[in-house]
């Protein structure tokens, strides 16, 4: 939740390098070096979006306009030297184009996360993360269609375990579970990167 993103340190460094920046931004108001600065916060603010969302690109914008509004003293000197108005404004906008960039990397990143936890979920199983029936019955045919084709050779194996209800009656399934998902990792592990491992 949202303590979890206010004391995770990557993001607590990333508002702090915000606020400094906005802080030398408006010490520097009357140059031009001030927008360049905040151009800088652009892949700062990128990166914050893809480690924790919206929430962090939101705070941070936030964290930003709480500094323009905490400087005013500094601020009024700076743009009372160099009648330097149009650069605040632009800085401003900048500061929200780049909150803006942000939340829609954060946005578009949750898009992509969502739809690869999707085809994950359609392949696999949950219970074992191996290959769900589906999934194993796609790959054998393509296998078996490129040994046609290209002829080669290939292994198919199936394992059942024995008195595998026992355990289910006798411990619970939730004892079941564990014996499987071990059983599930065991195999994984010794088996290539290239070949299939499936509970059907």
């Amino acid at each position: 939740g949202l303590r979890s993103l206010v004391v995770d340190w990557g993001l607590v460094l990333g508002y702090a390098v915000v606020v400094l920046m906005t802080w030398v931004s408006i010490s520097n108001i009357a140059q031009t070096s001030s927008i360049l600065l905040l151009y800088l916060l652009i892949p700062l603010v990128i990166l914050m979006a893809i480690r924790g969302g919206q929430l962090p690109v939101l705070l941070a914008g936030l964290l930003s306009m709480l500094t323009f509004l905490l400087a005013p003293e500094l601020l009024a000197q700076r743009l009372e030297r160099s009648n330097s108005l149009g650069l605040l404004y632009i800085d401003i906008s900048l500061m929200w184009l780049v909150i803006f960039t942000g939340l829609a990397v954060a946005s578009a990143w949750h898009e992509k996360q969502y739809r690869e936890q999707y085809v994950w979920l359609a392949t696999h199983d949950s219970l074992t993360n191996l290959l769900n029936r589906h999934e194993f019955n796609k790959r054998l045919v393509q296998v078996l269609e490129s040994m046609q084709q290209h002829g080669g050779s290939g292994v198919l194996l199936q394992l059942d375990l024995d008195r595998f209800k026992r355990v289910n009656d006798q411990f619970g399934h939730a004892v079941g579970d564990t014996v499987l998902r071990e059983i599930a990792d065991l195999i994984a592990t010794e088996v290539r990167g290239r070949d299939a491992v499936a509970r059907v």
